[in-house]
C-alpha cells in the first residue's frame, strides 16, 4: 500500500522572520507582501490570529484590527534558500520528495517502502522530525496515504508533532475534523461560512458542490473536490541536483575571454559527457575565477552564475553562455601588464589540468571556499572622494572552477511533437543570453500590484521565466487595456456639439457609445482624488479609448486604450 508523508514548516517565512527580529516573538506578527497600507498579509502568529489577523487581509486593515500588531517583508530568495535547506535535510531521509510551489515549508515524502530499512514508519517519522528541530525549525508531520489527506492533517497537527495513520479508513476520518481555517480559505470565506454554523471540513463537505465555485469562489470548489477525492494530483518528486565538478588551471595569467573558453572546452565537453553518461541535463553551472592582481590587492575568488532557463544537454549552448559570461565580467576591469619573474615560464604557455569529476557534497584538493558573488566597484558610484576611483585592475585569470548542478534528463524530444509558432525554448535561451551579457537584473516585466489609482499599480520586476502559453480553451477574442504611464490632457468638451462629441477631432470621428461612469474617490492621505471612468468607443474604426473625467479639476484625462 502507498504511504505518502506531508512535512509542514509552518508559516516559514514568519519563522524567518522571527528569527531575524527575535523581540517581536511574543506579540502579534504577521508576514506581508509589500510594505504599504494595501500591501496583502501573507502569514501570521497564533498571537495575531487571536486578534483576528488572518492572512489575505491589506494591512490597514489589519493595524485597525490590532494595533500592536508587528509586519515586515521577507525576502523571496531568503524563503527559497530555506525552502532549498530543508529539502536537503528530507533527502538524507527519503529519495523522492515533492516541494509544494503554492505554499512555502509544505513537502510531500514517498515512505514506500522505508518500514524494511527502519523499524518502523513511526520511528522514521520521528527522526525526520529531529533532524529539522536540529536545523532550528519547527514542524509537523503525517505520515498516511493520499496527498490531500496527509496535508490537511498535518496543517492541523500542533508544532513538533508526529501523526501516523494505520489506515485510510482513518484518515478520512480526521479530514473532516480538520479546521477551515488551516486549509487555505480566504477570510471571506471563512466569514461567510461561519454565519452558516461551518467552521470544520467535514461540515464543508457536506455542501452542494455545485454553489460553491458562485458563491465562495474558485478556490473553494478546487479545495472540495480535493478533500472528496475528486480531483486526483499525482506525486511529482522534485528532481535532485547532483553536482558535478572540474577545474582548468594556467601556468600565466589569461586575460582574453576567447583564449579562457578555449583552454576550458576539454573541461567542459568532459564535464557534459560525465552528466550525459548518469543521464542527466545540465541544470546550473557557476564558474569560481581565481584571479591575478597587482602587488598589494586582495586576491579574492569571483563566483559568476551562467544564466540556464532551463535543463539542457546541449554543449555548443553551454559554451556560448559561459563565453558570454566570462567577456562580460572580463569587461569591468582594467588589464595592467606585469613581467614574470625569470624561471617563472616553465613548460608550455598554456597548460589545462583536469583534476577530476566527482559528484557529492566533497570539495576538489585547492578548490576555492565557496562565497557571495562579488562584483568590482564601478565607476558609475564614486566614492566620496575628490576623484572617483577608476575600474578594478588586475594581471589576468590563473584558474576557473566549474561546478555544475545536473538534473534527470526530459524524456520528450522536442523534434517529435508539434512545435508552437512561438518556440518557448528559443525564447528563453534568447533571455538567458541577454543575462549572461547585460547581468541578472536586465530583465523586468511590467505587473500589477495593490493600488488606489490605476497608474499606482504598476510596478516592475524581475523576469524569472515567459508567461504560460495561451491553451487551447482561451477565448479567441481577447481584450487588451493599455494603460499609459501619464495620462493625455484631452481638448475640453464644448457645450454645443452639432457633430457630436469629436474627442480625438476628425480623425476619430465622434463617440458613439460610452459605457460608464465608474468612480474612484479618495486620496486623502496625499490629495484628495474624484474620477469619473468612462469607456469611450469612436464611430470610426471602431476605437475604444479608456478615460476619465477630473471632478475636482474639472478636465478629460486619457488613461489609455482597449485593444
Amino acid at each position: 500500500m502507498d504511504r505518502l508523508a506531508c512535512v509542514e514548516v509552518p508559516v516559514l517565512p514568519l519563522q524567518l522572520l522571527l528569527r531575524a527580529k527575535p523581540e517581536w516573538r511574543e506579540g502579534p506578527v504577521a508576514v506581508v507582501a509589500e510594505d504599504a497600507p494595501l500591501g496583502i498579509i501573507t502569514h501570521v502568529n497564533e498571537a495575531a490570529r487571536k486578534r483576528g489577523v488572518l492572512p489575505g487581509l491589506k494591512y490597514g486593515e489589519a493595524l485597525s484590527l490590532c494595533s500592536t500588531l508587528h509586519a515586515a517583508v521577507v525576502d523571496a530568495d531568503e524563503v527559497k534558500k530555506s525552502v532549498d535547506s530543508l529539502l536537503t535535510i528530507l533527502r538524507d531521509w527519503s529519495p523522492s520528495i515533492e516541494v509544494s510551489a503554492e505554499q512555502p515549508g509544505v513537502f510531500w515524502v514517498d515512505a514506500r517502502g522505508l518500514s524494511l530499512i527502519f523499524p518502523s514508519l513511526e520511528t522514521w517519522g520521528v527522526q525526520v522530525m529531529a533532524s529539522i528541530r536540529q536545523a532550528g525549525w519547527r514542524a509537523s508531520m503525517c505520515v498516511g496515504f493520499s496527498r490531500f489527506g496527509s496535508f490537511a492533517i498535518a496543517k492541523s497537527l500542533r508544532l513538533d508533532m508526529v501523526k501516523f495513520l494505520a489506515t485510510p479508513e482513518e484518515e478520512k476520518r480526521l479530514i473532516s475534523k480538520v479546521p477551515l481555517r488551516r486549509v487555505g480559505l480566504s477570510p471571506e470565506s471563512l466569514a461567510a461560512l461561519k454565519k452558516l454554523g461551518v467552521t470544520l471540513l467535514g461540515e464543508f463537505l457536506a455542501l452542494p458542490v455545485g454553489g460553491l465555485r458562485k458563491r465562495y469562489g474558485e478556490s473553494a470548489e478546487r479545495l472540495a473536490l480535493a478533500a472528496a477525492g475528486k480531483r486526483l494530483e499525482p506525486f511529482q518528486p522534485t528532481a535532485a541536483v547532483v553536482p558535478v565538478q572540474t577545474r582548468v588551471d594556467f601556468d600565466e595569467p589569461v586575460v582574453d575571454s576567447n583564449q579562457l573558453v578555449f583552454a576550458s572546452l576539454a573541461a567542459l565537453r568532459q564535464l557534459m559527457q560525465t552528466l550525459e553518461e548518469r543521464q542527466l541535463a545540465l541544470r546550473s553551472l557557476t564558474i569560481t575565477m581565481e584571479i591575478d592582481r597587482p602587488k598589494g590587492a586582495v586576491n579574492v575568488p569571483i563566483v559568476l552564475n551562467v544564466a540556464l532557463a532551463d535543463a539542457t544537454t546541449d554543449g555548443a549552448r553551454v559554451i556560448d553562455q559561459v563565453r558570454l559570461t566570462l567577456s562580460s565580467e572580463l569587461a569591468k576591469f582594467e588589464v595592467t601588464k606585469s613581467p614574470l619573474p625569470t624561471g617563472e615560464r616553465v613548460g608550455a604557455r598554456r597548460q589545462t589540468r583536469i583534476l577530476s569529476v566527482i559528484e557529492g557534497d566533497g570539495q576538489l584538493a585547492g578548490t576555492p571556499k565557496p562565497i557571495l558573488s562579488i562584483v568590482p566597484p564601478s565607476t558609475a558610484d564614486p566614492a566620496p572622494t575628490p576623484e572617483a576611483p577608476s575600474a578594478p585592475t588586475f594581471l589576468g585569470v590563473r584558474s576557473l572552477f566549474f561546478n555544475a548542478g545536473g538534473a534527470p534528463a526530459p524524456t520528450s524530444q522536442l523534434a517529435l511533437v508539434d512545435r508552437p509558432r512561438r518556440d518557448p525554448f528559443d525564447t528563453r535561451r534568447t533571455l538567458e543570453r541577454l543575462r549572461a551579457t547585460f547581468g541578472p537584473l536586465a530583465l523586468q516585466q511590467l505587473t500589477h500590484g495593490a493600488g488606489h489609482l490605476p497608474e499606482s499599480r504598476l510596478r516592475f520586476e524581475l523576469l524569472k521565466d515567459l508567461p504560460p502559453l495561451p491553451t487551447a480553451t482561451t477565448p479567441a477574442l481577447l481584450r487588451i487595456r493599455r494603460m499609459n504611464f501619464k495620462a493625455e490632457l484631452l481638448p475640453s468638451r464644448p457645450n454645443h456639439e452639432p457633430d457630436g462629441w469629436l474627442v480625438l477631432g476628425e480623425r476619430g470621428g465622434p463617440v458613439a457609445r460610452h459605457h460608464g461612469p465608474f468612480f474612484v474617490n479618495g486620496g486623502w492621505w496625499r490629495g484628495a482624488v474624484n474620477r469619473h471612468y468612462y469607456f469611450l468607443e469612436l464611430e470610426r474604426g471602431g476605437q475604444i479609448l479608456w478615460c476619465y473625467f477630473d471632478a475636482l479639476r474639472r478636465r478629460w484625462m486619457r488613461q489609455g486604450d482597449v485593444e
